[in-house]
């Protein structure tokens, strides 16, 4: 069945033999295509769910008015061009008023489906399942179908011409624990993802907007366009743009989700959905329903993306934090007794060479135990 092969939900919406089986509940058009295209059954279910969220009075009409709209629909699928497969024409006369006006309303206007059907939760689609992150290998998903993985540290770029992807497609990348990826989206906007990160982004922006979703640590170099503002939303707050290059770490177990501005202006909506504008060197900060902006050096915070960690006048445990997440391991350690490090370590490194490094430059001693390395601070 060539004709239905590469069809989604919308072109299920705009089918008119579809919306005439729905409604009708005569025919086995269900059954053929699941049969012939088994891949299109989550778009042909999504399509069909569409459907049934909407809400309407059923219509009255006299007899010729049914019988106009029973014409001009069969009308309709007479003149479509079905390539080599030919389809039975069913008698309509029978439909009762309520089901050829409901058609009749649909297929003047399909628009109305998208708009009263519930939305689709993306952040509900960033949620994965731990084990991913612990394959080693970063993953992409198209249309929550895995699609590919990729070994060490992948750099994907998607080309503002092509054409062989589905409009409204979306593209889950999955970065593995200990792993990093780059993504160049379509409008040449970079996308560095830090491990343990998932990025949900489209194929193609709509017209009036470029909007993505995080549940984990990007950095972005947005490329401007005053006319098609950049929108990232993650689980407790939201990022809008015009051009301009930052951080955004908000790992969805993080009680503490921050931005921090590189280059130009955003505003970031906080959870109780006050916005806040930030400059250049601001970080934005927020905890539950309350937020702060104060100034930080940006290297800090932007540095894991060239695959280094570079701190100065750091508090050891902060520096512990981001290592035990992206190695994926359990460090313990007191934060009562704080000390501050500064330097940088390589990414590249191991965890035990990571570690290493720091025993030799700070005054702590590190075991390892069960899996579990404990970081205590040496008694003068």
């Amino acid at each position: 069945m060539k004709e239905y092969s590469s069809y989604t939900t919308a072109d299920f919406l705009n089918d008119d033999l579809f919306l005439f089986w729905y409604y009708s509940g005569e025919g086995d058009y269900y059954r053929k295509i699941i049969a012939d295209c088994p891949d299109r059954e989550p778009y042909l279910k999504e399509a069909m769910e569409r459907l049934a969220a909407l809400k309407w009075e059923k219509p009255v009409l006299p007899p010729k008015e049914v019988d106009n709209a029973c014409l001009k629909l069969e009308q309709a699928i007479q003149n479509r061009k079905m390539s080599q497969r030919k389809y039975r024409l069913y008698k309509m006369r029978w439909w009762s008023a309520s089901v050829a006006a409901a058609i009749l309303i649909l297929f003047v206007s399909v628009e109305v489906i998208w708009k009263s059907a519930p939305a689709i939760d993306y952040l509900a689609l960033l949620q994965v399942n731990d084990s991913v992150f612990m394959s080693g290998k970063t993953q992409l998903f198209v249309d929550d179908q895995l699609k590919e993985t990729f070994e060490g540290n992948p750099d994907l770029a998607y080309d503002q011409m092509a054409t062989d992807a589905g409009e409204g497609e979306f593209n889950k990348l999955v970065v593995s624990y200990g792993k990093r990826a780059r993504v160049t989206l379509c409008d040449g906007t970079k996308i560095w993802a830090n491990a343990g990160t998932v990025l949900l982004y489209p194929t193609h922006f709509e017209d009036k907007k470029r909007e993505i979703y995080v549940d984990g640590e990007i950095y972005i170099d947005v490329t401007p366009n005053p006319e098609k503002p950049f929108i990232i939303k993650t689980s407790d707050m939201g990022v809008k743009v015009l051009g301009t290059s930052f951080n955004v770490s908000a790992y969805r177990e993080d009680v503490e989700k921050s931005v921090v501005l590189v280059t130009g202006k955003v505003e970031v909506t906080a959870s109780n959905g006050e916005s806040v504008r930030i400059l250049p060197n601001d970080r934005f900060r927020q905890s539950t329903d309350k937020y702060v902006v104060d100034k930080v050096n940006v290297e800090d915070y932007v540095s894991w993306k060239e695959g280094r960690l570079s701190f100065k006048n750091t508090e050891l445990g902060g520096i512990l934090k981001q290592l035990s997440r992206y190695y994926n391991v359990r460090i313990d350690y007191d934060k009562q007794q704080q000390i501050t490090c500064s330097g940088k370590l390589n990414l590249d490194d191991t965890i035990e060479q990571i570690l290493n490094t720091i025993t030799e430059t700070a005054p702590v001693v590190i075991s390892k135990e069960n899996n579990v390395y404990k970081v205590t601070i040496k008694k003068k």
